[in-house]
């Protein structure tokens, strides 16, 4: 079956599903997100839907985004309002949110004060998906996972593989991936020594969307405990966007003056996480192109790649991991 045929197929199982009318429906096929799932927005004469399909999944089993919303919504975060959601057929019907994400809108800004406008609300909503308190959820899906030591080398394992091996064309046996394993080895079991909150997973400017100029935020299924510096290095050390020092200062600034975050080492986490997320993200662009071909997300390759050296100059310790991957990067 052609993909046309499939989403017509779609649209009109999920209308006869949740019950609405597709007589006089104009259906746009929405550009998606790094995931496999596909979005098209819904215009009848009166209001538009965002209609999702996902990864259908069983009957009895957890679905984590209608148990994020949830949870999200009653802690006072903004997040879209869902209309119809099918597990079994992986339908979500919900609000539009329109086009306008931050990012578009941080590219519009002409100085600082217009930037921090921009991003003072969004941290507002970060401090209060912060400050969820994981012993009132227990049994929920954020609950049970964990930035631990053992998941954020698989993450860096994931960038070894599809990155150095795969895309820079390193031998899988060449001595230096060991030392970049090791040097992450001992970077992962530092992030593990510190009391976690709820962290969003993908805290970045296109995941905020703008409406009546207040932030909503989206694609929150794979929240999980973690440093709340996670969150923080995502949002400003955003590989979509480019937050200068001064922006960032101030910014880091009125999130620990807000949360109260009592935390010794503050910065040294924050670069450390800095290190692990970005190289992180760089193993999630090298994969997407690699399994699907799709080579939107190599352009945002560079940039973090070269944050993760300058973080990495600053710490010593850090030295033999910056030499190997400078040497491995700039022979390619």
């Amino acid at each position: 079956m052609k993909p046309e045929e499939t989403e017509r197929l779609f649209i009109e199982s999920l209308f006869k599903s949740s019950g609405l009318q597709s007589g006089d429906l104009t259906v746009e096929k929405l550009t998606g997100d790094a995931s496999t799932r596909r979005y098209f927005r819904l215009i009848d004469s009166s209001k538009s839907y965002v209609a999702c399909l996902d990864n259908p999944i069983g009957k009895d089993d957890r679905y984590d985004f209608e148990e994020m919303q949830l949870v999200l919504k009653k802690s006072g975060v903004r997040v879209p309002d869902i209309f119809y959601l099918n597990r079994e057929k992986g339908f979500i019907l919900e609000e539009d949110l329109g086009n306008l994400t931050l990012l578009e809108a941080l590219g519009q800004t002409r100085n600082k004060k217009e930037k921090l406008e921009l991003y003072y609300p969004v941290l507002d909503e970060l401090l209060k998906i912060h400050a969820i308190s994981p012993s009132d959820h227990q049994n929920t899906c954020f609950t049970k996972l964990r930035f631990d030591t053992a998941k954020l080398l698989d993450e860096t394992r994931v960038t070894n593989a599809n990155f150095i091996i795969k895309l820079l064309k390193t031998n899988a046996d060449d001595t230096s991936i060991n030392i970049i394993d090791q040097a992450f080895t001992g970077i992962c079991k530092f992030l593990d020594t510190e009391p976690m909150v709820v962290t969003h997973r993908d805290f970045h400017s296109r995941n905020v969307m703008l409406v009546d100029a207040r932030p909503v935020i989206i694609d929150f299924q794979d929240a999980r405990l973690g440093l709340p510096q996670y969150d923080l290095v995502s949002l400003l050390e955003d590989c979509y966007f480019f937050v200068n020092k001064e922006v960032k200062t101030e910014l880091i600034n009125y999130y620990l003056e807000k949360s109260k975050l009592k935390m010794d080492n503050f910065e040294k986490y924050y670069d450390y996480m800095a290190i692990q997320r970005l190289y992180k993200a760089i193993g999630s662009f090298s994969l997407i192109y690699n399994t699907r071909g799709d080579s939107r997300y190599l352009k945002f390759i560079g940039r973090a790649f070269e944050t993760v050296l300058a973080k990495l100059s600053r710490y010593e310790q850090l030295t033999d991991l910056k030499v190997t991957l400078a040497k491995i990067y700039y022979a390619s």
